[in-house]
């Protein structure tokens, strides 16, 4: 993000979660975090006979202290128009990710991450792009 935004209000994030991931129970919201739980992808614990949704949280938007990616990784923006522009451009961030659902299965991992991303773009319209961490894949928003 090029300017600092604040955590939406809890109102609207759950609307947005409900409206991209079907229900969701907000089970914490601060202006350092939210933390959701989508009903629809739940993982079975065997040794407890239960099921547990996954839990997708979001922290508050930060300055980046560091370049989201080394010269290398950005060499390999060849599929993002202006990937380098933007990153530059970006000096803020929030940071979103998924816990527990390493126990989904791909299909329901892959789709509740679409799921996940459309609605973080939704709360965060300022965002320029989003950056996969582990596969440093760059996706600028309008191609979202």
């Amino acid at each position: 993000m090029e300017e600092m935004c604040g955590m939406p209000d809890k109102d609207l994030m759950t609307e947005v979660m409900n409206k991209h991931l079907g229900k969701t129970e907000c089970f914490t919201h601060s202006d350092e975090l939210a933390g959701f739980s989508p009903i629809n992808y739940k993982i079975h614990f065997e040794n407890e006979n239960k099921d547990i949704p996954t839990q997708l949280m979001i922290m508050k938007c930060i300055e980046i202290e560091k370049p989201v990616m080394d010269d290398i990784a950005r060499s390999q923006l060849w599929d993002c128009p202006n990937g380098k522009d933007i990153l530059d451009s970006c000096k803020y961030q929030v940071i979103a990710c998924d816990m527990l659902a390493a126990s989904l299965s791909t299909k329901d991992r892959s789709n509740m991450l679409v799921e996940y991303i459309e609605a973080l773009m939704e709360m965060f319209p300022t965002c320029k792009a989003v950056v996969f961490e582990n596969s440093k894949k760059c996706i600028p928003a309008m191609q979202l």
